[in-house]
């Protein structure tokens, strides 16, 4: 739990999947980390085996899902690392550590940072590969 729910993964099953006649227990999970409207998640009761299926479907809206043929994406290469250090390296930080209030100081330093960043690594709109999909889970059961 510690690792899913800070990177926004939520359970989607809420109660016990293993009941007996002395006790319930709540051992098959799926994780979710999107925000939809259109979901049903649920418990299939069946005798199959001891403990019951789960199940989560997500309707997809009834607007035609264009693909996308572009994609925006960073080149993160040792020489824009180098630069990026550089940069960092540069900057005078003493106006940040001389704020008084910690997060005006921290808005300040969060913008430099995010400047530079950007700087170094600039997004560059590439077409996508139709051959090629993305692993990126969004997906996890257990």
């Amino acid at each position: 739990m510690n690792g899913l729910l800070p990177r926004g993964f939520l359970p989607v099953i809420h109660k016990p999947t293993r009941v007996s006649h002395s006790s319930s227990t709540f051992i098959d999970h799926i994780y979710y980390n999107k925000v939809c409207k259109n979901t049903l998640s649920g418990i299939i009761l069946t005798d199959v085996a001891d403990h019951f299926g789960i199940f989560h479907i997500i309707h997809e809206s009834s607007k035609a899902i264009k693909k996308q043929q572009f994609t925006t994406t960073r080149k993160i290469t040792e020489i824009n690392i180098t630069r990026f250090k550089q940069m960092l390296n540069e900057i005078d930080f003493s106006e940040i550590l001389n704020t008084e209030c910690p997060n005006v100081a921290y808005d300040k330093f969060t913008l430099t940072f995010k400047d530079a960043f950007n700087s170094a690594f600039p997004l560059s709109k590439v077409r996508t590969n139709k051959r090629y999909m993305k692993r990126e889970p969004w997906l996890i059961f257990f």
